[in-house]
């Protein structure tokens, strides 16, 4: 019976392949040098030829509630009978809906056609011109290799040449879209926005621009709901004046032919056409203070501000990116146990051929 404890044989194996290891990459040294070289300075160059990518942060928050009355406004105890609002309130825009808007096409559009000044041209200009000017050949590849391109856009039409600056203003829009991300904590509102780019200054440059955008994209859209809300609201009210006119009218023509009434059914008569004009008073009044409130709502939504800035951006100090240090050492431990692998591959074909020239020379 055998007296070896159980928990070495564990131990055993362990030690046995790290020998197989050392063995393996010993025996073939060089071919292993040589691919994790290899491996290496790829990475090292994927790590440091990228340029560094620097990150502005801000964050904001749903502009300040305010639950006070309106102070331009009299006869505040009426309105409030009729049952107007007069707190400050959002008009079908809540934070949820913000990140999808700073994100959108209408104020990537509004961005890429501001101006702002980029240190790799050394003066201010539009986003869309700066990425012409930078994707724009050299006059020697202008008339080498691109001397097709060049004669067609000379000789293009007026609508073609507008056409290719509008699919110029898109490319410029998909491209700044890119830099830029949103995320909002649905508990608090709280929206953080990052911009990215290799130029620090740029980047606090385009987050400020973007929060500008966006708030006047909100108060556009507030404006338009407003707008249309006001007009809907006073197409309902001149409708329903007409129709209050015509109970009156109604109810006072019977009253004028009707003075003594002693039948039970004209005195229904009359009960039916009051509650009628009732309804219809009742009616054009909750329309008048609808009307109040829309025109409150127009008011605020140039006055109050839609968003509050409480963490402005910056110009980021360090660069956020790439991890260079974690992408070489990352490639130095690819590229040893690529050419283990390798020298694995190299032994086991080694030993085939010489197990099947044994097998002929028997």
């Amino acid at each position: 019976m055998s007296n070896s404890d159980p928990n070495e044989e564990p131990h055993q194996t362990h030690d046995l392949l790290v020998v197989h290891v050392l063995c393996v990459v010993l025996r073939n040294v060089r071919l292993v040098a040589l691919v994790a070289g290899l491996i290496t300075i790829i990475g090292a160059l994927g790590a440091y030829l990228p340029e560094s990518q620097y990150t502005s942060t801000s964050k904001v928050i749903r502009g300040v509630q305010a639950d006070g009355p309106v102070s331009y406004l009299g006869g505040i105890s009426l309105l409030r009978g009729f049952g107007v609002n007069l707190g400050i309130k959002s008009i079908g825009l809540g934070p949820e809906a913000y990140p999808a808007i700073l994100t959108s096409r209408a104020v990537g559009q509004a961005v890429v056609r501001d101006t702002f000044y980029f240190n790799r041209l050394g003066h201010s200009t539009t986003y869309v011109d700066y990425l012409r000017e930078i994707r724009c050949p050299t006059p020697l590849m202008r008339y080498t290799i691109q001397l097709p391109s060049t004669i067609i856009s000379l000789i293009q039409k007026e609508d073609e040449a507008d056409k290719t600056s509008l699919q110029q203003e898109m490319l410029a829009i998909e491209e700044v879209l890119s830099h830029i991300s949103a995320t909002i904590d649905p508990e608090n509102g709280l929206m953080s926005v990052a911009v990215v780019n290799t130029d620090p200054s740029l980047a606090a440059t385009l987050n400020a621009r973007f929060l500008e955008k966006l708030v006047l994209r909100l108060e556009e859209i507030r404006m338009i709901k407003a707008q249309k809300n006001l007009a809907f609201i006073e197409e309902r009210l001149n409708e329903a004046a007409g129709e209050l006119r015509k109970a009156e009218d109604t109810l006072a023509y019977f009253n004028d032919h009707h003075i003594r009434l002693n039948s039970a059914q004209g005195r229904t008569q009359r009960e039916r056409l009051q509650r009628r004009l009732t309804f219809k008073t009742n009616l054009y009044n909750d329309l008048q203070a609808q009307l109040i409130q829309a025109e409150i709502d127009l008011g605020r939504s140039i006055s109050v501000p839609m968003i509050t800035i409480l963490d402005p951006p910056v110009v980021p100090g360090a660069p956020s990116g790439p991890p260079r240090g974690l992408l070489f050492g990352m490639s130095i431990a690819m590229g040893l146990l690529l050419g283990y692998l390798v020298a694995c591959i190299k032994e086991g074909m080694v030993e085939k051929l010489v197990t099947q020239s044994k097998a002929e020379k028997t």
